[in-house]
């Protein structure tokens, strides 16, 4: 249990498993489904405060990381939250963790704060934005992607659904990231790092080139184009490429070009 959440829970005596367990949440996501168990997110607001509450049932993987062990989602997902929140990486907040077995049934619970003011990436890339704010927004994406591949992780999921963007003053955002279940370590591998760039590439919501170039060369460190850059947008774009017949009736599809 977070510590800045206790004493407003206290207050709701909503502080055992049981009472938070059988919270009436209004559904947030198709439940998922496996042979054995299953997977539910819902949403509570209670007093002005909202969360998202996941709850599962069986719903477990085994995980190299955790022995082979059959471990919940929604646990992975909790320690990839601490992970990134020891390195500063802006995720979500937990409000609320704990797994117990009875009778057989191995039950997980993960409550978060909602994102209030945010606003997945592919929502916010839709807005009526002046071209000046488009062009900061790029800029805060790439380098918000260069911070969380600096601190050593590789996101393995990045779509623009998994990132949440919160429009602050003078044209800043402040960027979040969701869904870190798939994360893994990069060791310092170009070719994984490579690997979220083009994925959120090949989905992204930013229409032209120039917005596009402006993420990468953001996520560089770089002001301009120059032959380095060049050549390793080609790099990336001749295995992107390969993908362009499977993805050719999908209107996010956009690969990143550079100019010649």
């Amino acid at each position: 249990m977070a510590p800045q959440w206790r004493g407003w829970l206290t207050q709701q005596s909503l502080l055992d498993f049981d009472t938070l367990w059988g919270l009436q949440t209004q559904q947030a996501e198709v439940a998922n489904k496996s042979s054995r168990g299953w997977s539910r997110v819902g949403r509570y607001e209670q007093e002005g405060s909202i969360f998202y509450v996941k709850k599962q049932e069986n719903y477990t993987r085994s995980k190299l990381s955790y022995g082979l062990l059959k471990v919940p989602t929604v646990k992975i997902e909790f320690d990839k939250i601490l992970q990134y929140r020891a390195k500063n990486i802006p995720c979500l907040d937990v409000v609320y963790y704990a797994r117990r077995n009875t009778d057989g049934r191995d039950q997980a619970m993960l409550i978060t704060e909602s994102l209030d003011g945010y606003e997945a990436l592919d929502v916010a890339a839709q807005k009526t934005l002046i071209a000046a704010d488009r062009q900061r927004l790029a800029v805060a994406l790439g380098k918000s992607i260069a911070a969380l591949h600096r601190r050593g992780i590789l996101h393995f999921n990045l779509y623009p659904k998994h990132i949440y963007v919160k429009s602050l003053d003078h044209g800043r955002f402040h960027l979040r990231f969701i869904d870190l279940e798939a994360s893994r370590p990069h060791y310092g591998l170009g070719y994984l790092k490579r690997r979220d760039i083009e994925q959120l590439g090949r989905h992204s919501m930013f229409a032209t080139r120039s917005e596009k170039l402006r993420v990468f060369l953001a996520y560089l460190g770089k002001r301009q184009l120059d032959r380095t850059t060049k050549k390793q947008l080609r790099a990336m774009n001749k295995k992107t490429r390969r993908k362009e017949l499977k993805h050719a009736f999908d209107p996010n599809y956009h690969p990143i070009e550079p100019s010649n």
